[in-house]
């Protein structure tokens, strides 16, 4: 279904597509992928273990780019470091966390949450990720709303919103189309505020 339906947003979006399947299952999102031509796929754990409102999850970043390899796909896979809603039980420190993610579990790209939805990371956190991260992305995952967007597109690679265009701001209501033109209109003056086209 989640390849049916991922399919179907990139055939009528004509956008990138991605999968995340929740709570941590890397095998059937690049599955659901491969299926869907998708860009990438979410992995919110992709090395180490972490205890979670769900249970301990573990990362299994050596099975996941062996099947990605095997389906003979270029889907990226995006993984969360220090995700929301989760400790790591071998913690290293977040820098080490950025490098290890970015160099030896493979990810193609890394996001940067806070504690919860809605909840964004630290200025601080997500300059300490871009910098330990070298030439792989950083993105911002949680908490990126129309008030904090510039600062946080000036410290990272790009944003992931989900909860900020919603009505009311709350991830269980429906989008509500006059926040989402209010954010990207403060997206396009951040773009040419850093001489980016908009």
């Amino acid at each position: 279904m989640l390849a049916v339906i991922a399919r179907a947003l990139r055939e009528e979006c004509r956008c990138p597509t991605g999968v995340n399947v929740l709570r941590n299952d890397a095998l059937s999102a690049l599955g659901a992928a491969a299926a869907a031509a998708a860009a990438f796929v979410r992995v919110n754990v992709l090395h180490g273990v972490a205890a979670t409102d769900q249970g301990l999850v573990e990362g299994r970043a050596a099975e996941a780019l062996r099947y990605r390899r095997s389906l003979g796909i270029a889907t990226e896979i995006w993984a969360d470091v220090e995700v929301k809603f989760a400790t790591p039980l071998y913690d290293p420190g977040f820098e080490a966390a950025i490098r290890a993610a970015a160099r030896r579990s493979g990810a193609d790209r890394l996001l940067v949450t806070g504690e919860a939805t809605g909840s964004p990371p630290s200025l601080e956190r997500v300059r300490a990720a871009k910098a330990a991260a070298g030439a792989t992305p950083v993105l911002v995952a949680s908490g990126v709303d129309r008030d904090n967007v510039a600062s946080l597109l000036a410290a990272c690679d790009g944003v992931i919103v989900g909860s900020a265009f919603k009505e009311d701001g709350d991830v269980a209501h429906p989008v509500d189309s006059n926040r989402v033109a209010y954010f990207m209109n403060e997206v396009r003056s951040a773009r040419r505020g850093a001489g980016l086209p908009a």
